[in-house]
């Protein structure tokens, strides 16, 4: 018995530290500096990056563009790409090189 007690021992010890390196990797990543930013309101280099990958046919790679520079979620995410995504086909229909 004095071995199944050390050995929860050192299981909870272990869960206990990982789970507190977790937290502080979580608060150093790119979004925590984003967050609370509208969706609308990307960088011109975040609005480059979902640009590239919707030309490449990336979607998710554009979503994934979205949630780091705003820290949106992906519901919110999503939708902005897919409204940019509509606006660019309507924009490329009109452009007299794309026909």
């Amino acid at each position: 018995m004095d071995g199944w007690f050390w050995m929860m021992v050192t299981f909870v010890v272990g869960y206990l530290l990982g789970r507190n390196s977790m937290a502080g990797k979580a608060a150093a990543g790119p979004t925590a500096a984003a967050k609370g930013r509208p969706v609308g309101e990307l960088s011109a280099r975040g609005r480059a990056a979902v640009e590239a990958a919707l030309h490449r046919g990336h979607k998710i790679e554009a979503v994934k563009a979205v949630r780091e520079e705003t820290g949106a979620g992906l519901k919110e995410a999503k939708a902005f790409v897919d409204a940019f995504a509509a606006k660019r086909a309507e924009r490329r229909k009109g452009d007299p090189i794309e026909r």
